[in-house]
């Protein structure tokens, strides 16, 4: 195969897809799992790795077609036992958050971000910006990483994601709360994209990146599942949300705590990823027991909030600079940190996104020093 065929077959499975139709997705599925597994064999990847993935490719298929023909219970016993494959061939699929794959070992707390939508330019309470109580569950949406009436707590790891996430809101509906996550949260990482398997040589070839493993390359081809955007409006069900919400489903089973993933927000994962991380973490009754007018969540021990500001009132104030001294996360991370506006790669450290998140970060940790 010739060297630029090779590069468009690697463009092609360059998440995320944008369909214009739900009934386009499992053909899409099709061509994007085929195509990943024919640049592993003329990338040159060891047999047990493209056997792998082939077996596997079959199976996300076959777990797709049980949904679509009902025998749901089948699919979902399907995806615990791919789930729990992958956690035994890679040791790396889970991990605490700070050791998914994209924050690479950090030795500091990450720092995450939850937004809610108000025009209210005094924001939110901290006891505001948590997980919704289970005497609130019918507020719960389908999301795409989602389980049916279960509350979860969703973040990302900059506010641009998180602004993304919300369609994108006019800055004085948009407020943004600063988190951390303990170390304790068990997480399944699906923070991977291509760029984890393929890269460029030196003379501009695509090559297998590094020893890459069986568990990794079945985490990108869920990946690569769950990065789809359908454009079809006015649906009660979604095609795009199957494998996630199996693999939400599969996660909770083997006891785990969330998923970190890609937004499918961005144009393209591999690129832009970075600064677009959620996570998704299960609400779960303290001390597991059930009782039906529950308020409190078992993810307050785990989860530190704090209060919201808004982003228009952020942006009032002219003297920020001195307060942002402190490095991010981000700062340190050895990855491509870029956003994209209108077509143009910009650094996030560039943008005001990014000294909003060091200001939240500023503000709280005062806040707790008693110094505002």
């Amino acid at each position: 195969m010739k060297k630029e065929e090779i590069k468009e077959l690697l463009k092609s499975i360059s998440s995320p897809f944008v369909l214009e139709k739900d009934t386009e997705y499992y053909p899409a599925v099709q061509d994007k799992l085929s195509n990943l597994k024919t640049l592993l064999s003329v990338c040159g990847a060891e047999d047990k790795i493209i056997k792998a993935a082939d077996s596997f490719r079959k199976t996300l298929l076959a777990i797709l077609r049980e949904y679509y023909k009902g025998n749901i219970a089948y699919a979902q016993m399907k995806m615990i036992n791919q789930i729990k494959a992958i956690c035994t061939e890679d040791l790396e699929a889970v991990c605490d958050i700070n050791n998914c794959k994209v924050f690479d070992g950090d030795a500091e707390d990450i720092p995450f971000f939850r937004a809610r939508l108000d025009a209210d330019e005094d924001g939110f309470k901290a006891k505001d910006m948590g997980v919704i109580p289970f005497s609130l569950r019918t507020k719960c949406a389908t999301e795409r990483f989602s389980m049916p009436g279960l509350p979860c707590l969703y973040l990302g790891n900059t506010s641009y994601v998180c602004w993304l996430e919300m369609g994108k809101p006019a800055d004085f509906r948009f407020n943004v709360s600063p988190v951390i996550i303990d170390r304790s949260q068990k997480i399944f990482d699906l923070t991977v994209s291509s760029g984890y398997i393929f890269e460029h040589n030196s003379k501009g070839e695509v090559i297998i990146s590094g020893d890459i493993t069986v568990g990794l390359v079945k985490r990108v081809m869920l990946t690569l599942c769950t990065l789809f955007r359908v454009k079809e409006s006015n649906r009660h069900f979604k095609s795009e949300y199957v494998i996630s919400q199996l693999v939400m489903l599969a996660c909770q089973k083997k006891g785990l705590d969330g998923v970190a993933y890609i937004s499918s927000k961005v144009s393209n994962s591999a690129i832009f990823g970075v600064c677009a991380i959620n996570v998704a973490l299960y609400a779960g009754y303290p001390n597991n027991t059930f009782r039906i007018n529950c308020e409190k969540s078992d993810l307050e021990d785990h989860v530190e909030i704090g209060d919201s500001f808004n982003y228009a009132m952020y942006k009032q104030f002219t003297e920020v600079e001195p307060l942002l001294r402190s490095p991010l996360w981000i700062d340190r991370c050895k990855w491509i940190k870029n956003i994209e506006v209108y077509g143009q790669q910009y650094p996030y450290r560039e943008t005001e996104f990014y000294d909003f998140d060091k200001f939240l970060f500023y503000k709280w940790e005062a806040k707790k020093k008693g110094k505002t």
